[in-house]
């Protein structure tokens, strides 16, 4: 419903709005992370919401229900000119590489340079496994470090792992 994401944008603009006030987080650093639903929805709020600086979507990708044209991330993707990052499993069975995945990474605003998808999987025996969170964050650190965009955002330091937005 429209009034629903119009209520979901204005807290993460509320959310920002803090982070914004606080000495300690650099405003020039915010990036979106969105997971599931998140993900699905980011194109959205990264699309409205300029003071993203980058993007990680994390298991999502189009969803397969039809939504209102007003409400569908497949027309906000476009406009989402921020580096982007996805990460999702190879086999998702609710939302497919090529049905959900693959168009929603293609349709990103984000210069190609600045576009990265990972889709992964590791397999016990037979039956294929979600990647540990390890996995992904392996990932995230070599794409910020290595797009000269999202190395804004994401400020990595050898010694001491990253420190995602923070200062100092």
């Amino acid at each position: 419903d429209q009034g629903d994401d119009e209520k979901a944008l204005a807290l993460v603009r509320r959310a920002i709005d803090y982070l914004e006030s606080r000495p300690d987080i650099d405003r020039d650093r915010l990036a979106f992370y969105g997971l599931s639903a998140g993900a699905i929805y980011g194109p959205i709020l990264t699309a409205l919401e300029p003071r993203f600086k980058a993007s990680i979507l994390v298991s999502g990708g189009f969803p397969t229900q039809s939504l209102p044209q007003e409400a569908d991330p497949i027309n906000f993707a476009p406009r989402a000119k921020m580096p982007v990052l996805m990460l999702n499993g190879l086999h998702d069975f609710a939302l497919p590489l090529e049905g959900a995945q693959k168009p929603m990474f293609r349709l990103m605003g984000a210069p190609p340079k600045d576009k990265r998808r990972s889709s992964r999987v590791r397999r016990e025996g037979t039956r294929p496994v979600t990647l540990p969170r390890s996995s992904n964050t392996s990932v995230l650190m070599l794409w910020a470090m290595k797009s000269n965009a999202a190395r804004s955002s994401f400020p990595f330091h050898t010694s001491c792992g990253s420190r995602l937005g923070s200062r100092g």
